[in-house]
């Protein structure tokens, strides 16, 4: 069986309308699964370490000041995510097509 590591992430809506995903790091994980809680609905995108790699991993700082590389993290309207999410999910539905397309012994 090929084997698949996931990291989940999770985020409530903020008050400013936006999910903020932290804690990202480039670690031992084939995938990441960002899990979004709004009052009203759940958004849910699923993205490979490599495409993480191009948009947040060392570009995206976070607790380590400026020029912080290790962790990296992303916020962004449910409603209008960054243009590179777009084949990964938003909709629950939509996700799990991406996570049967990148795992599929899931």
């Amino acid at each position: 069986m090929n084997q698949k590591r996931a990291e989940i992430k999770f985020s409530t809506l903020w008050e400013q309308g936006t999910y903020t995903f932290q804690q990202i790091r480039d670690q031992e994980y084939d995938f990441v699964i960002a899990l979004g809680i709004s009052p009203f609905d759940a958004h849910c995108w699923v993205m490979s370490k490599t495409l993480l790699k191009q948009h947040v991993i060392g570009r995206m700082g976070q607790h380590t000041g400026a020029k912080g590389q290790d962790t990296s993290w992303m916020t962004f309207r449910p409603e209008t995510p960054f243009v590179w999410l777009s084949g990964c999910g938003g909709r629950l539905r939509d996700a799990l097509t991406v996570l049967r397309r990148l795992a599929p012994d899931v």
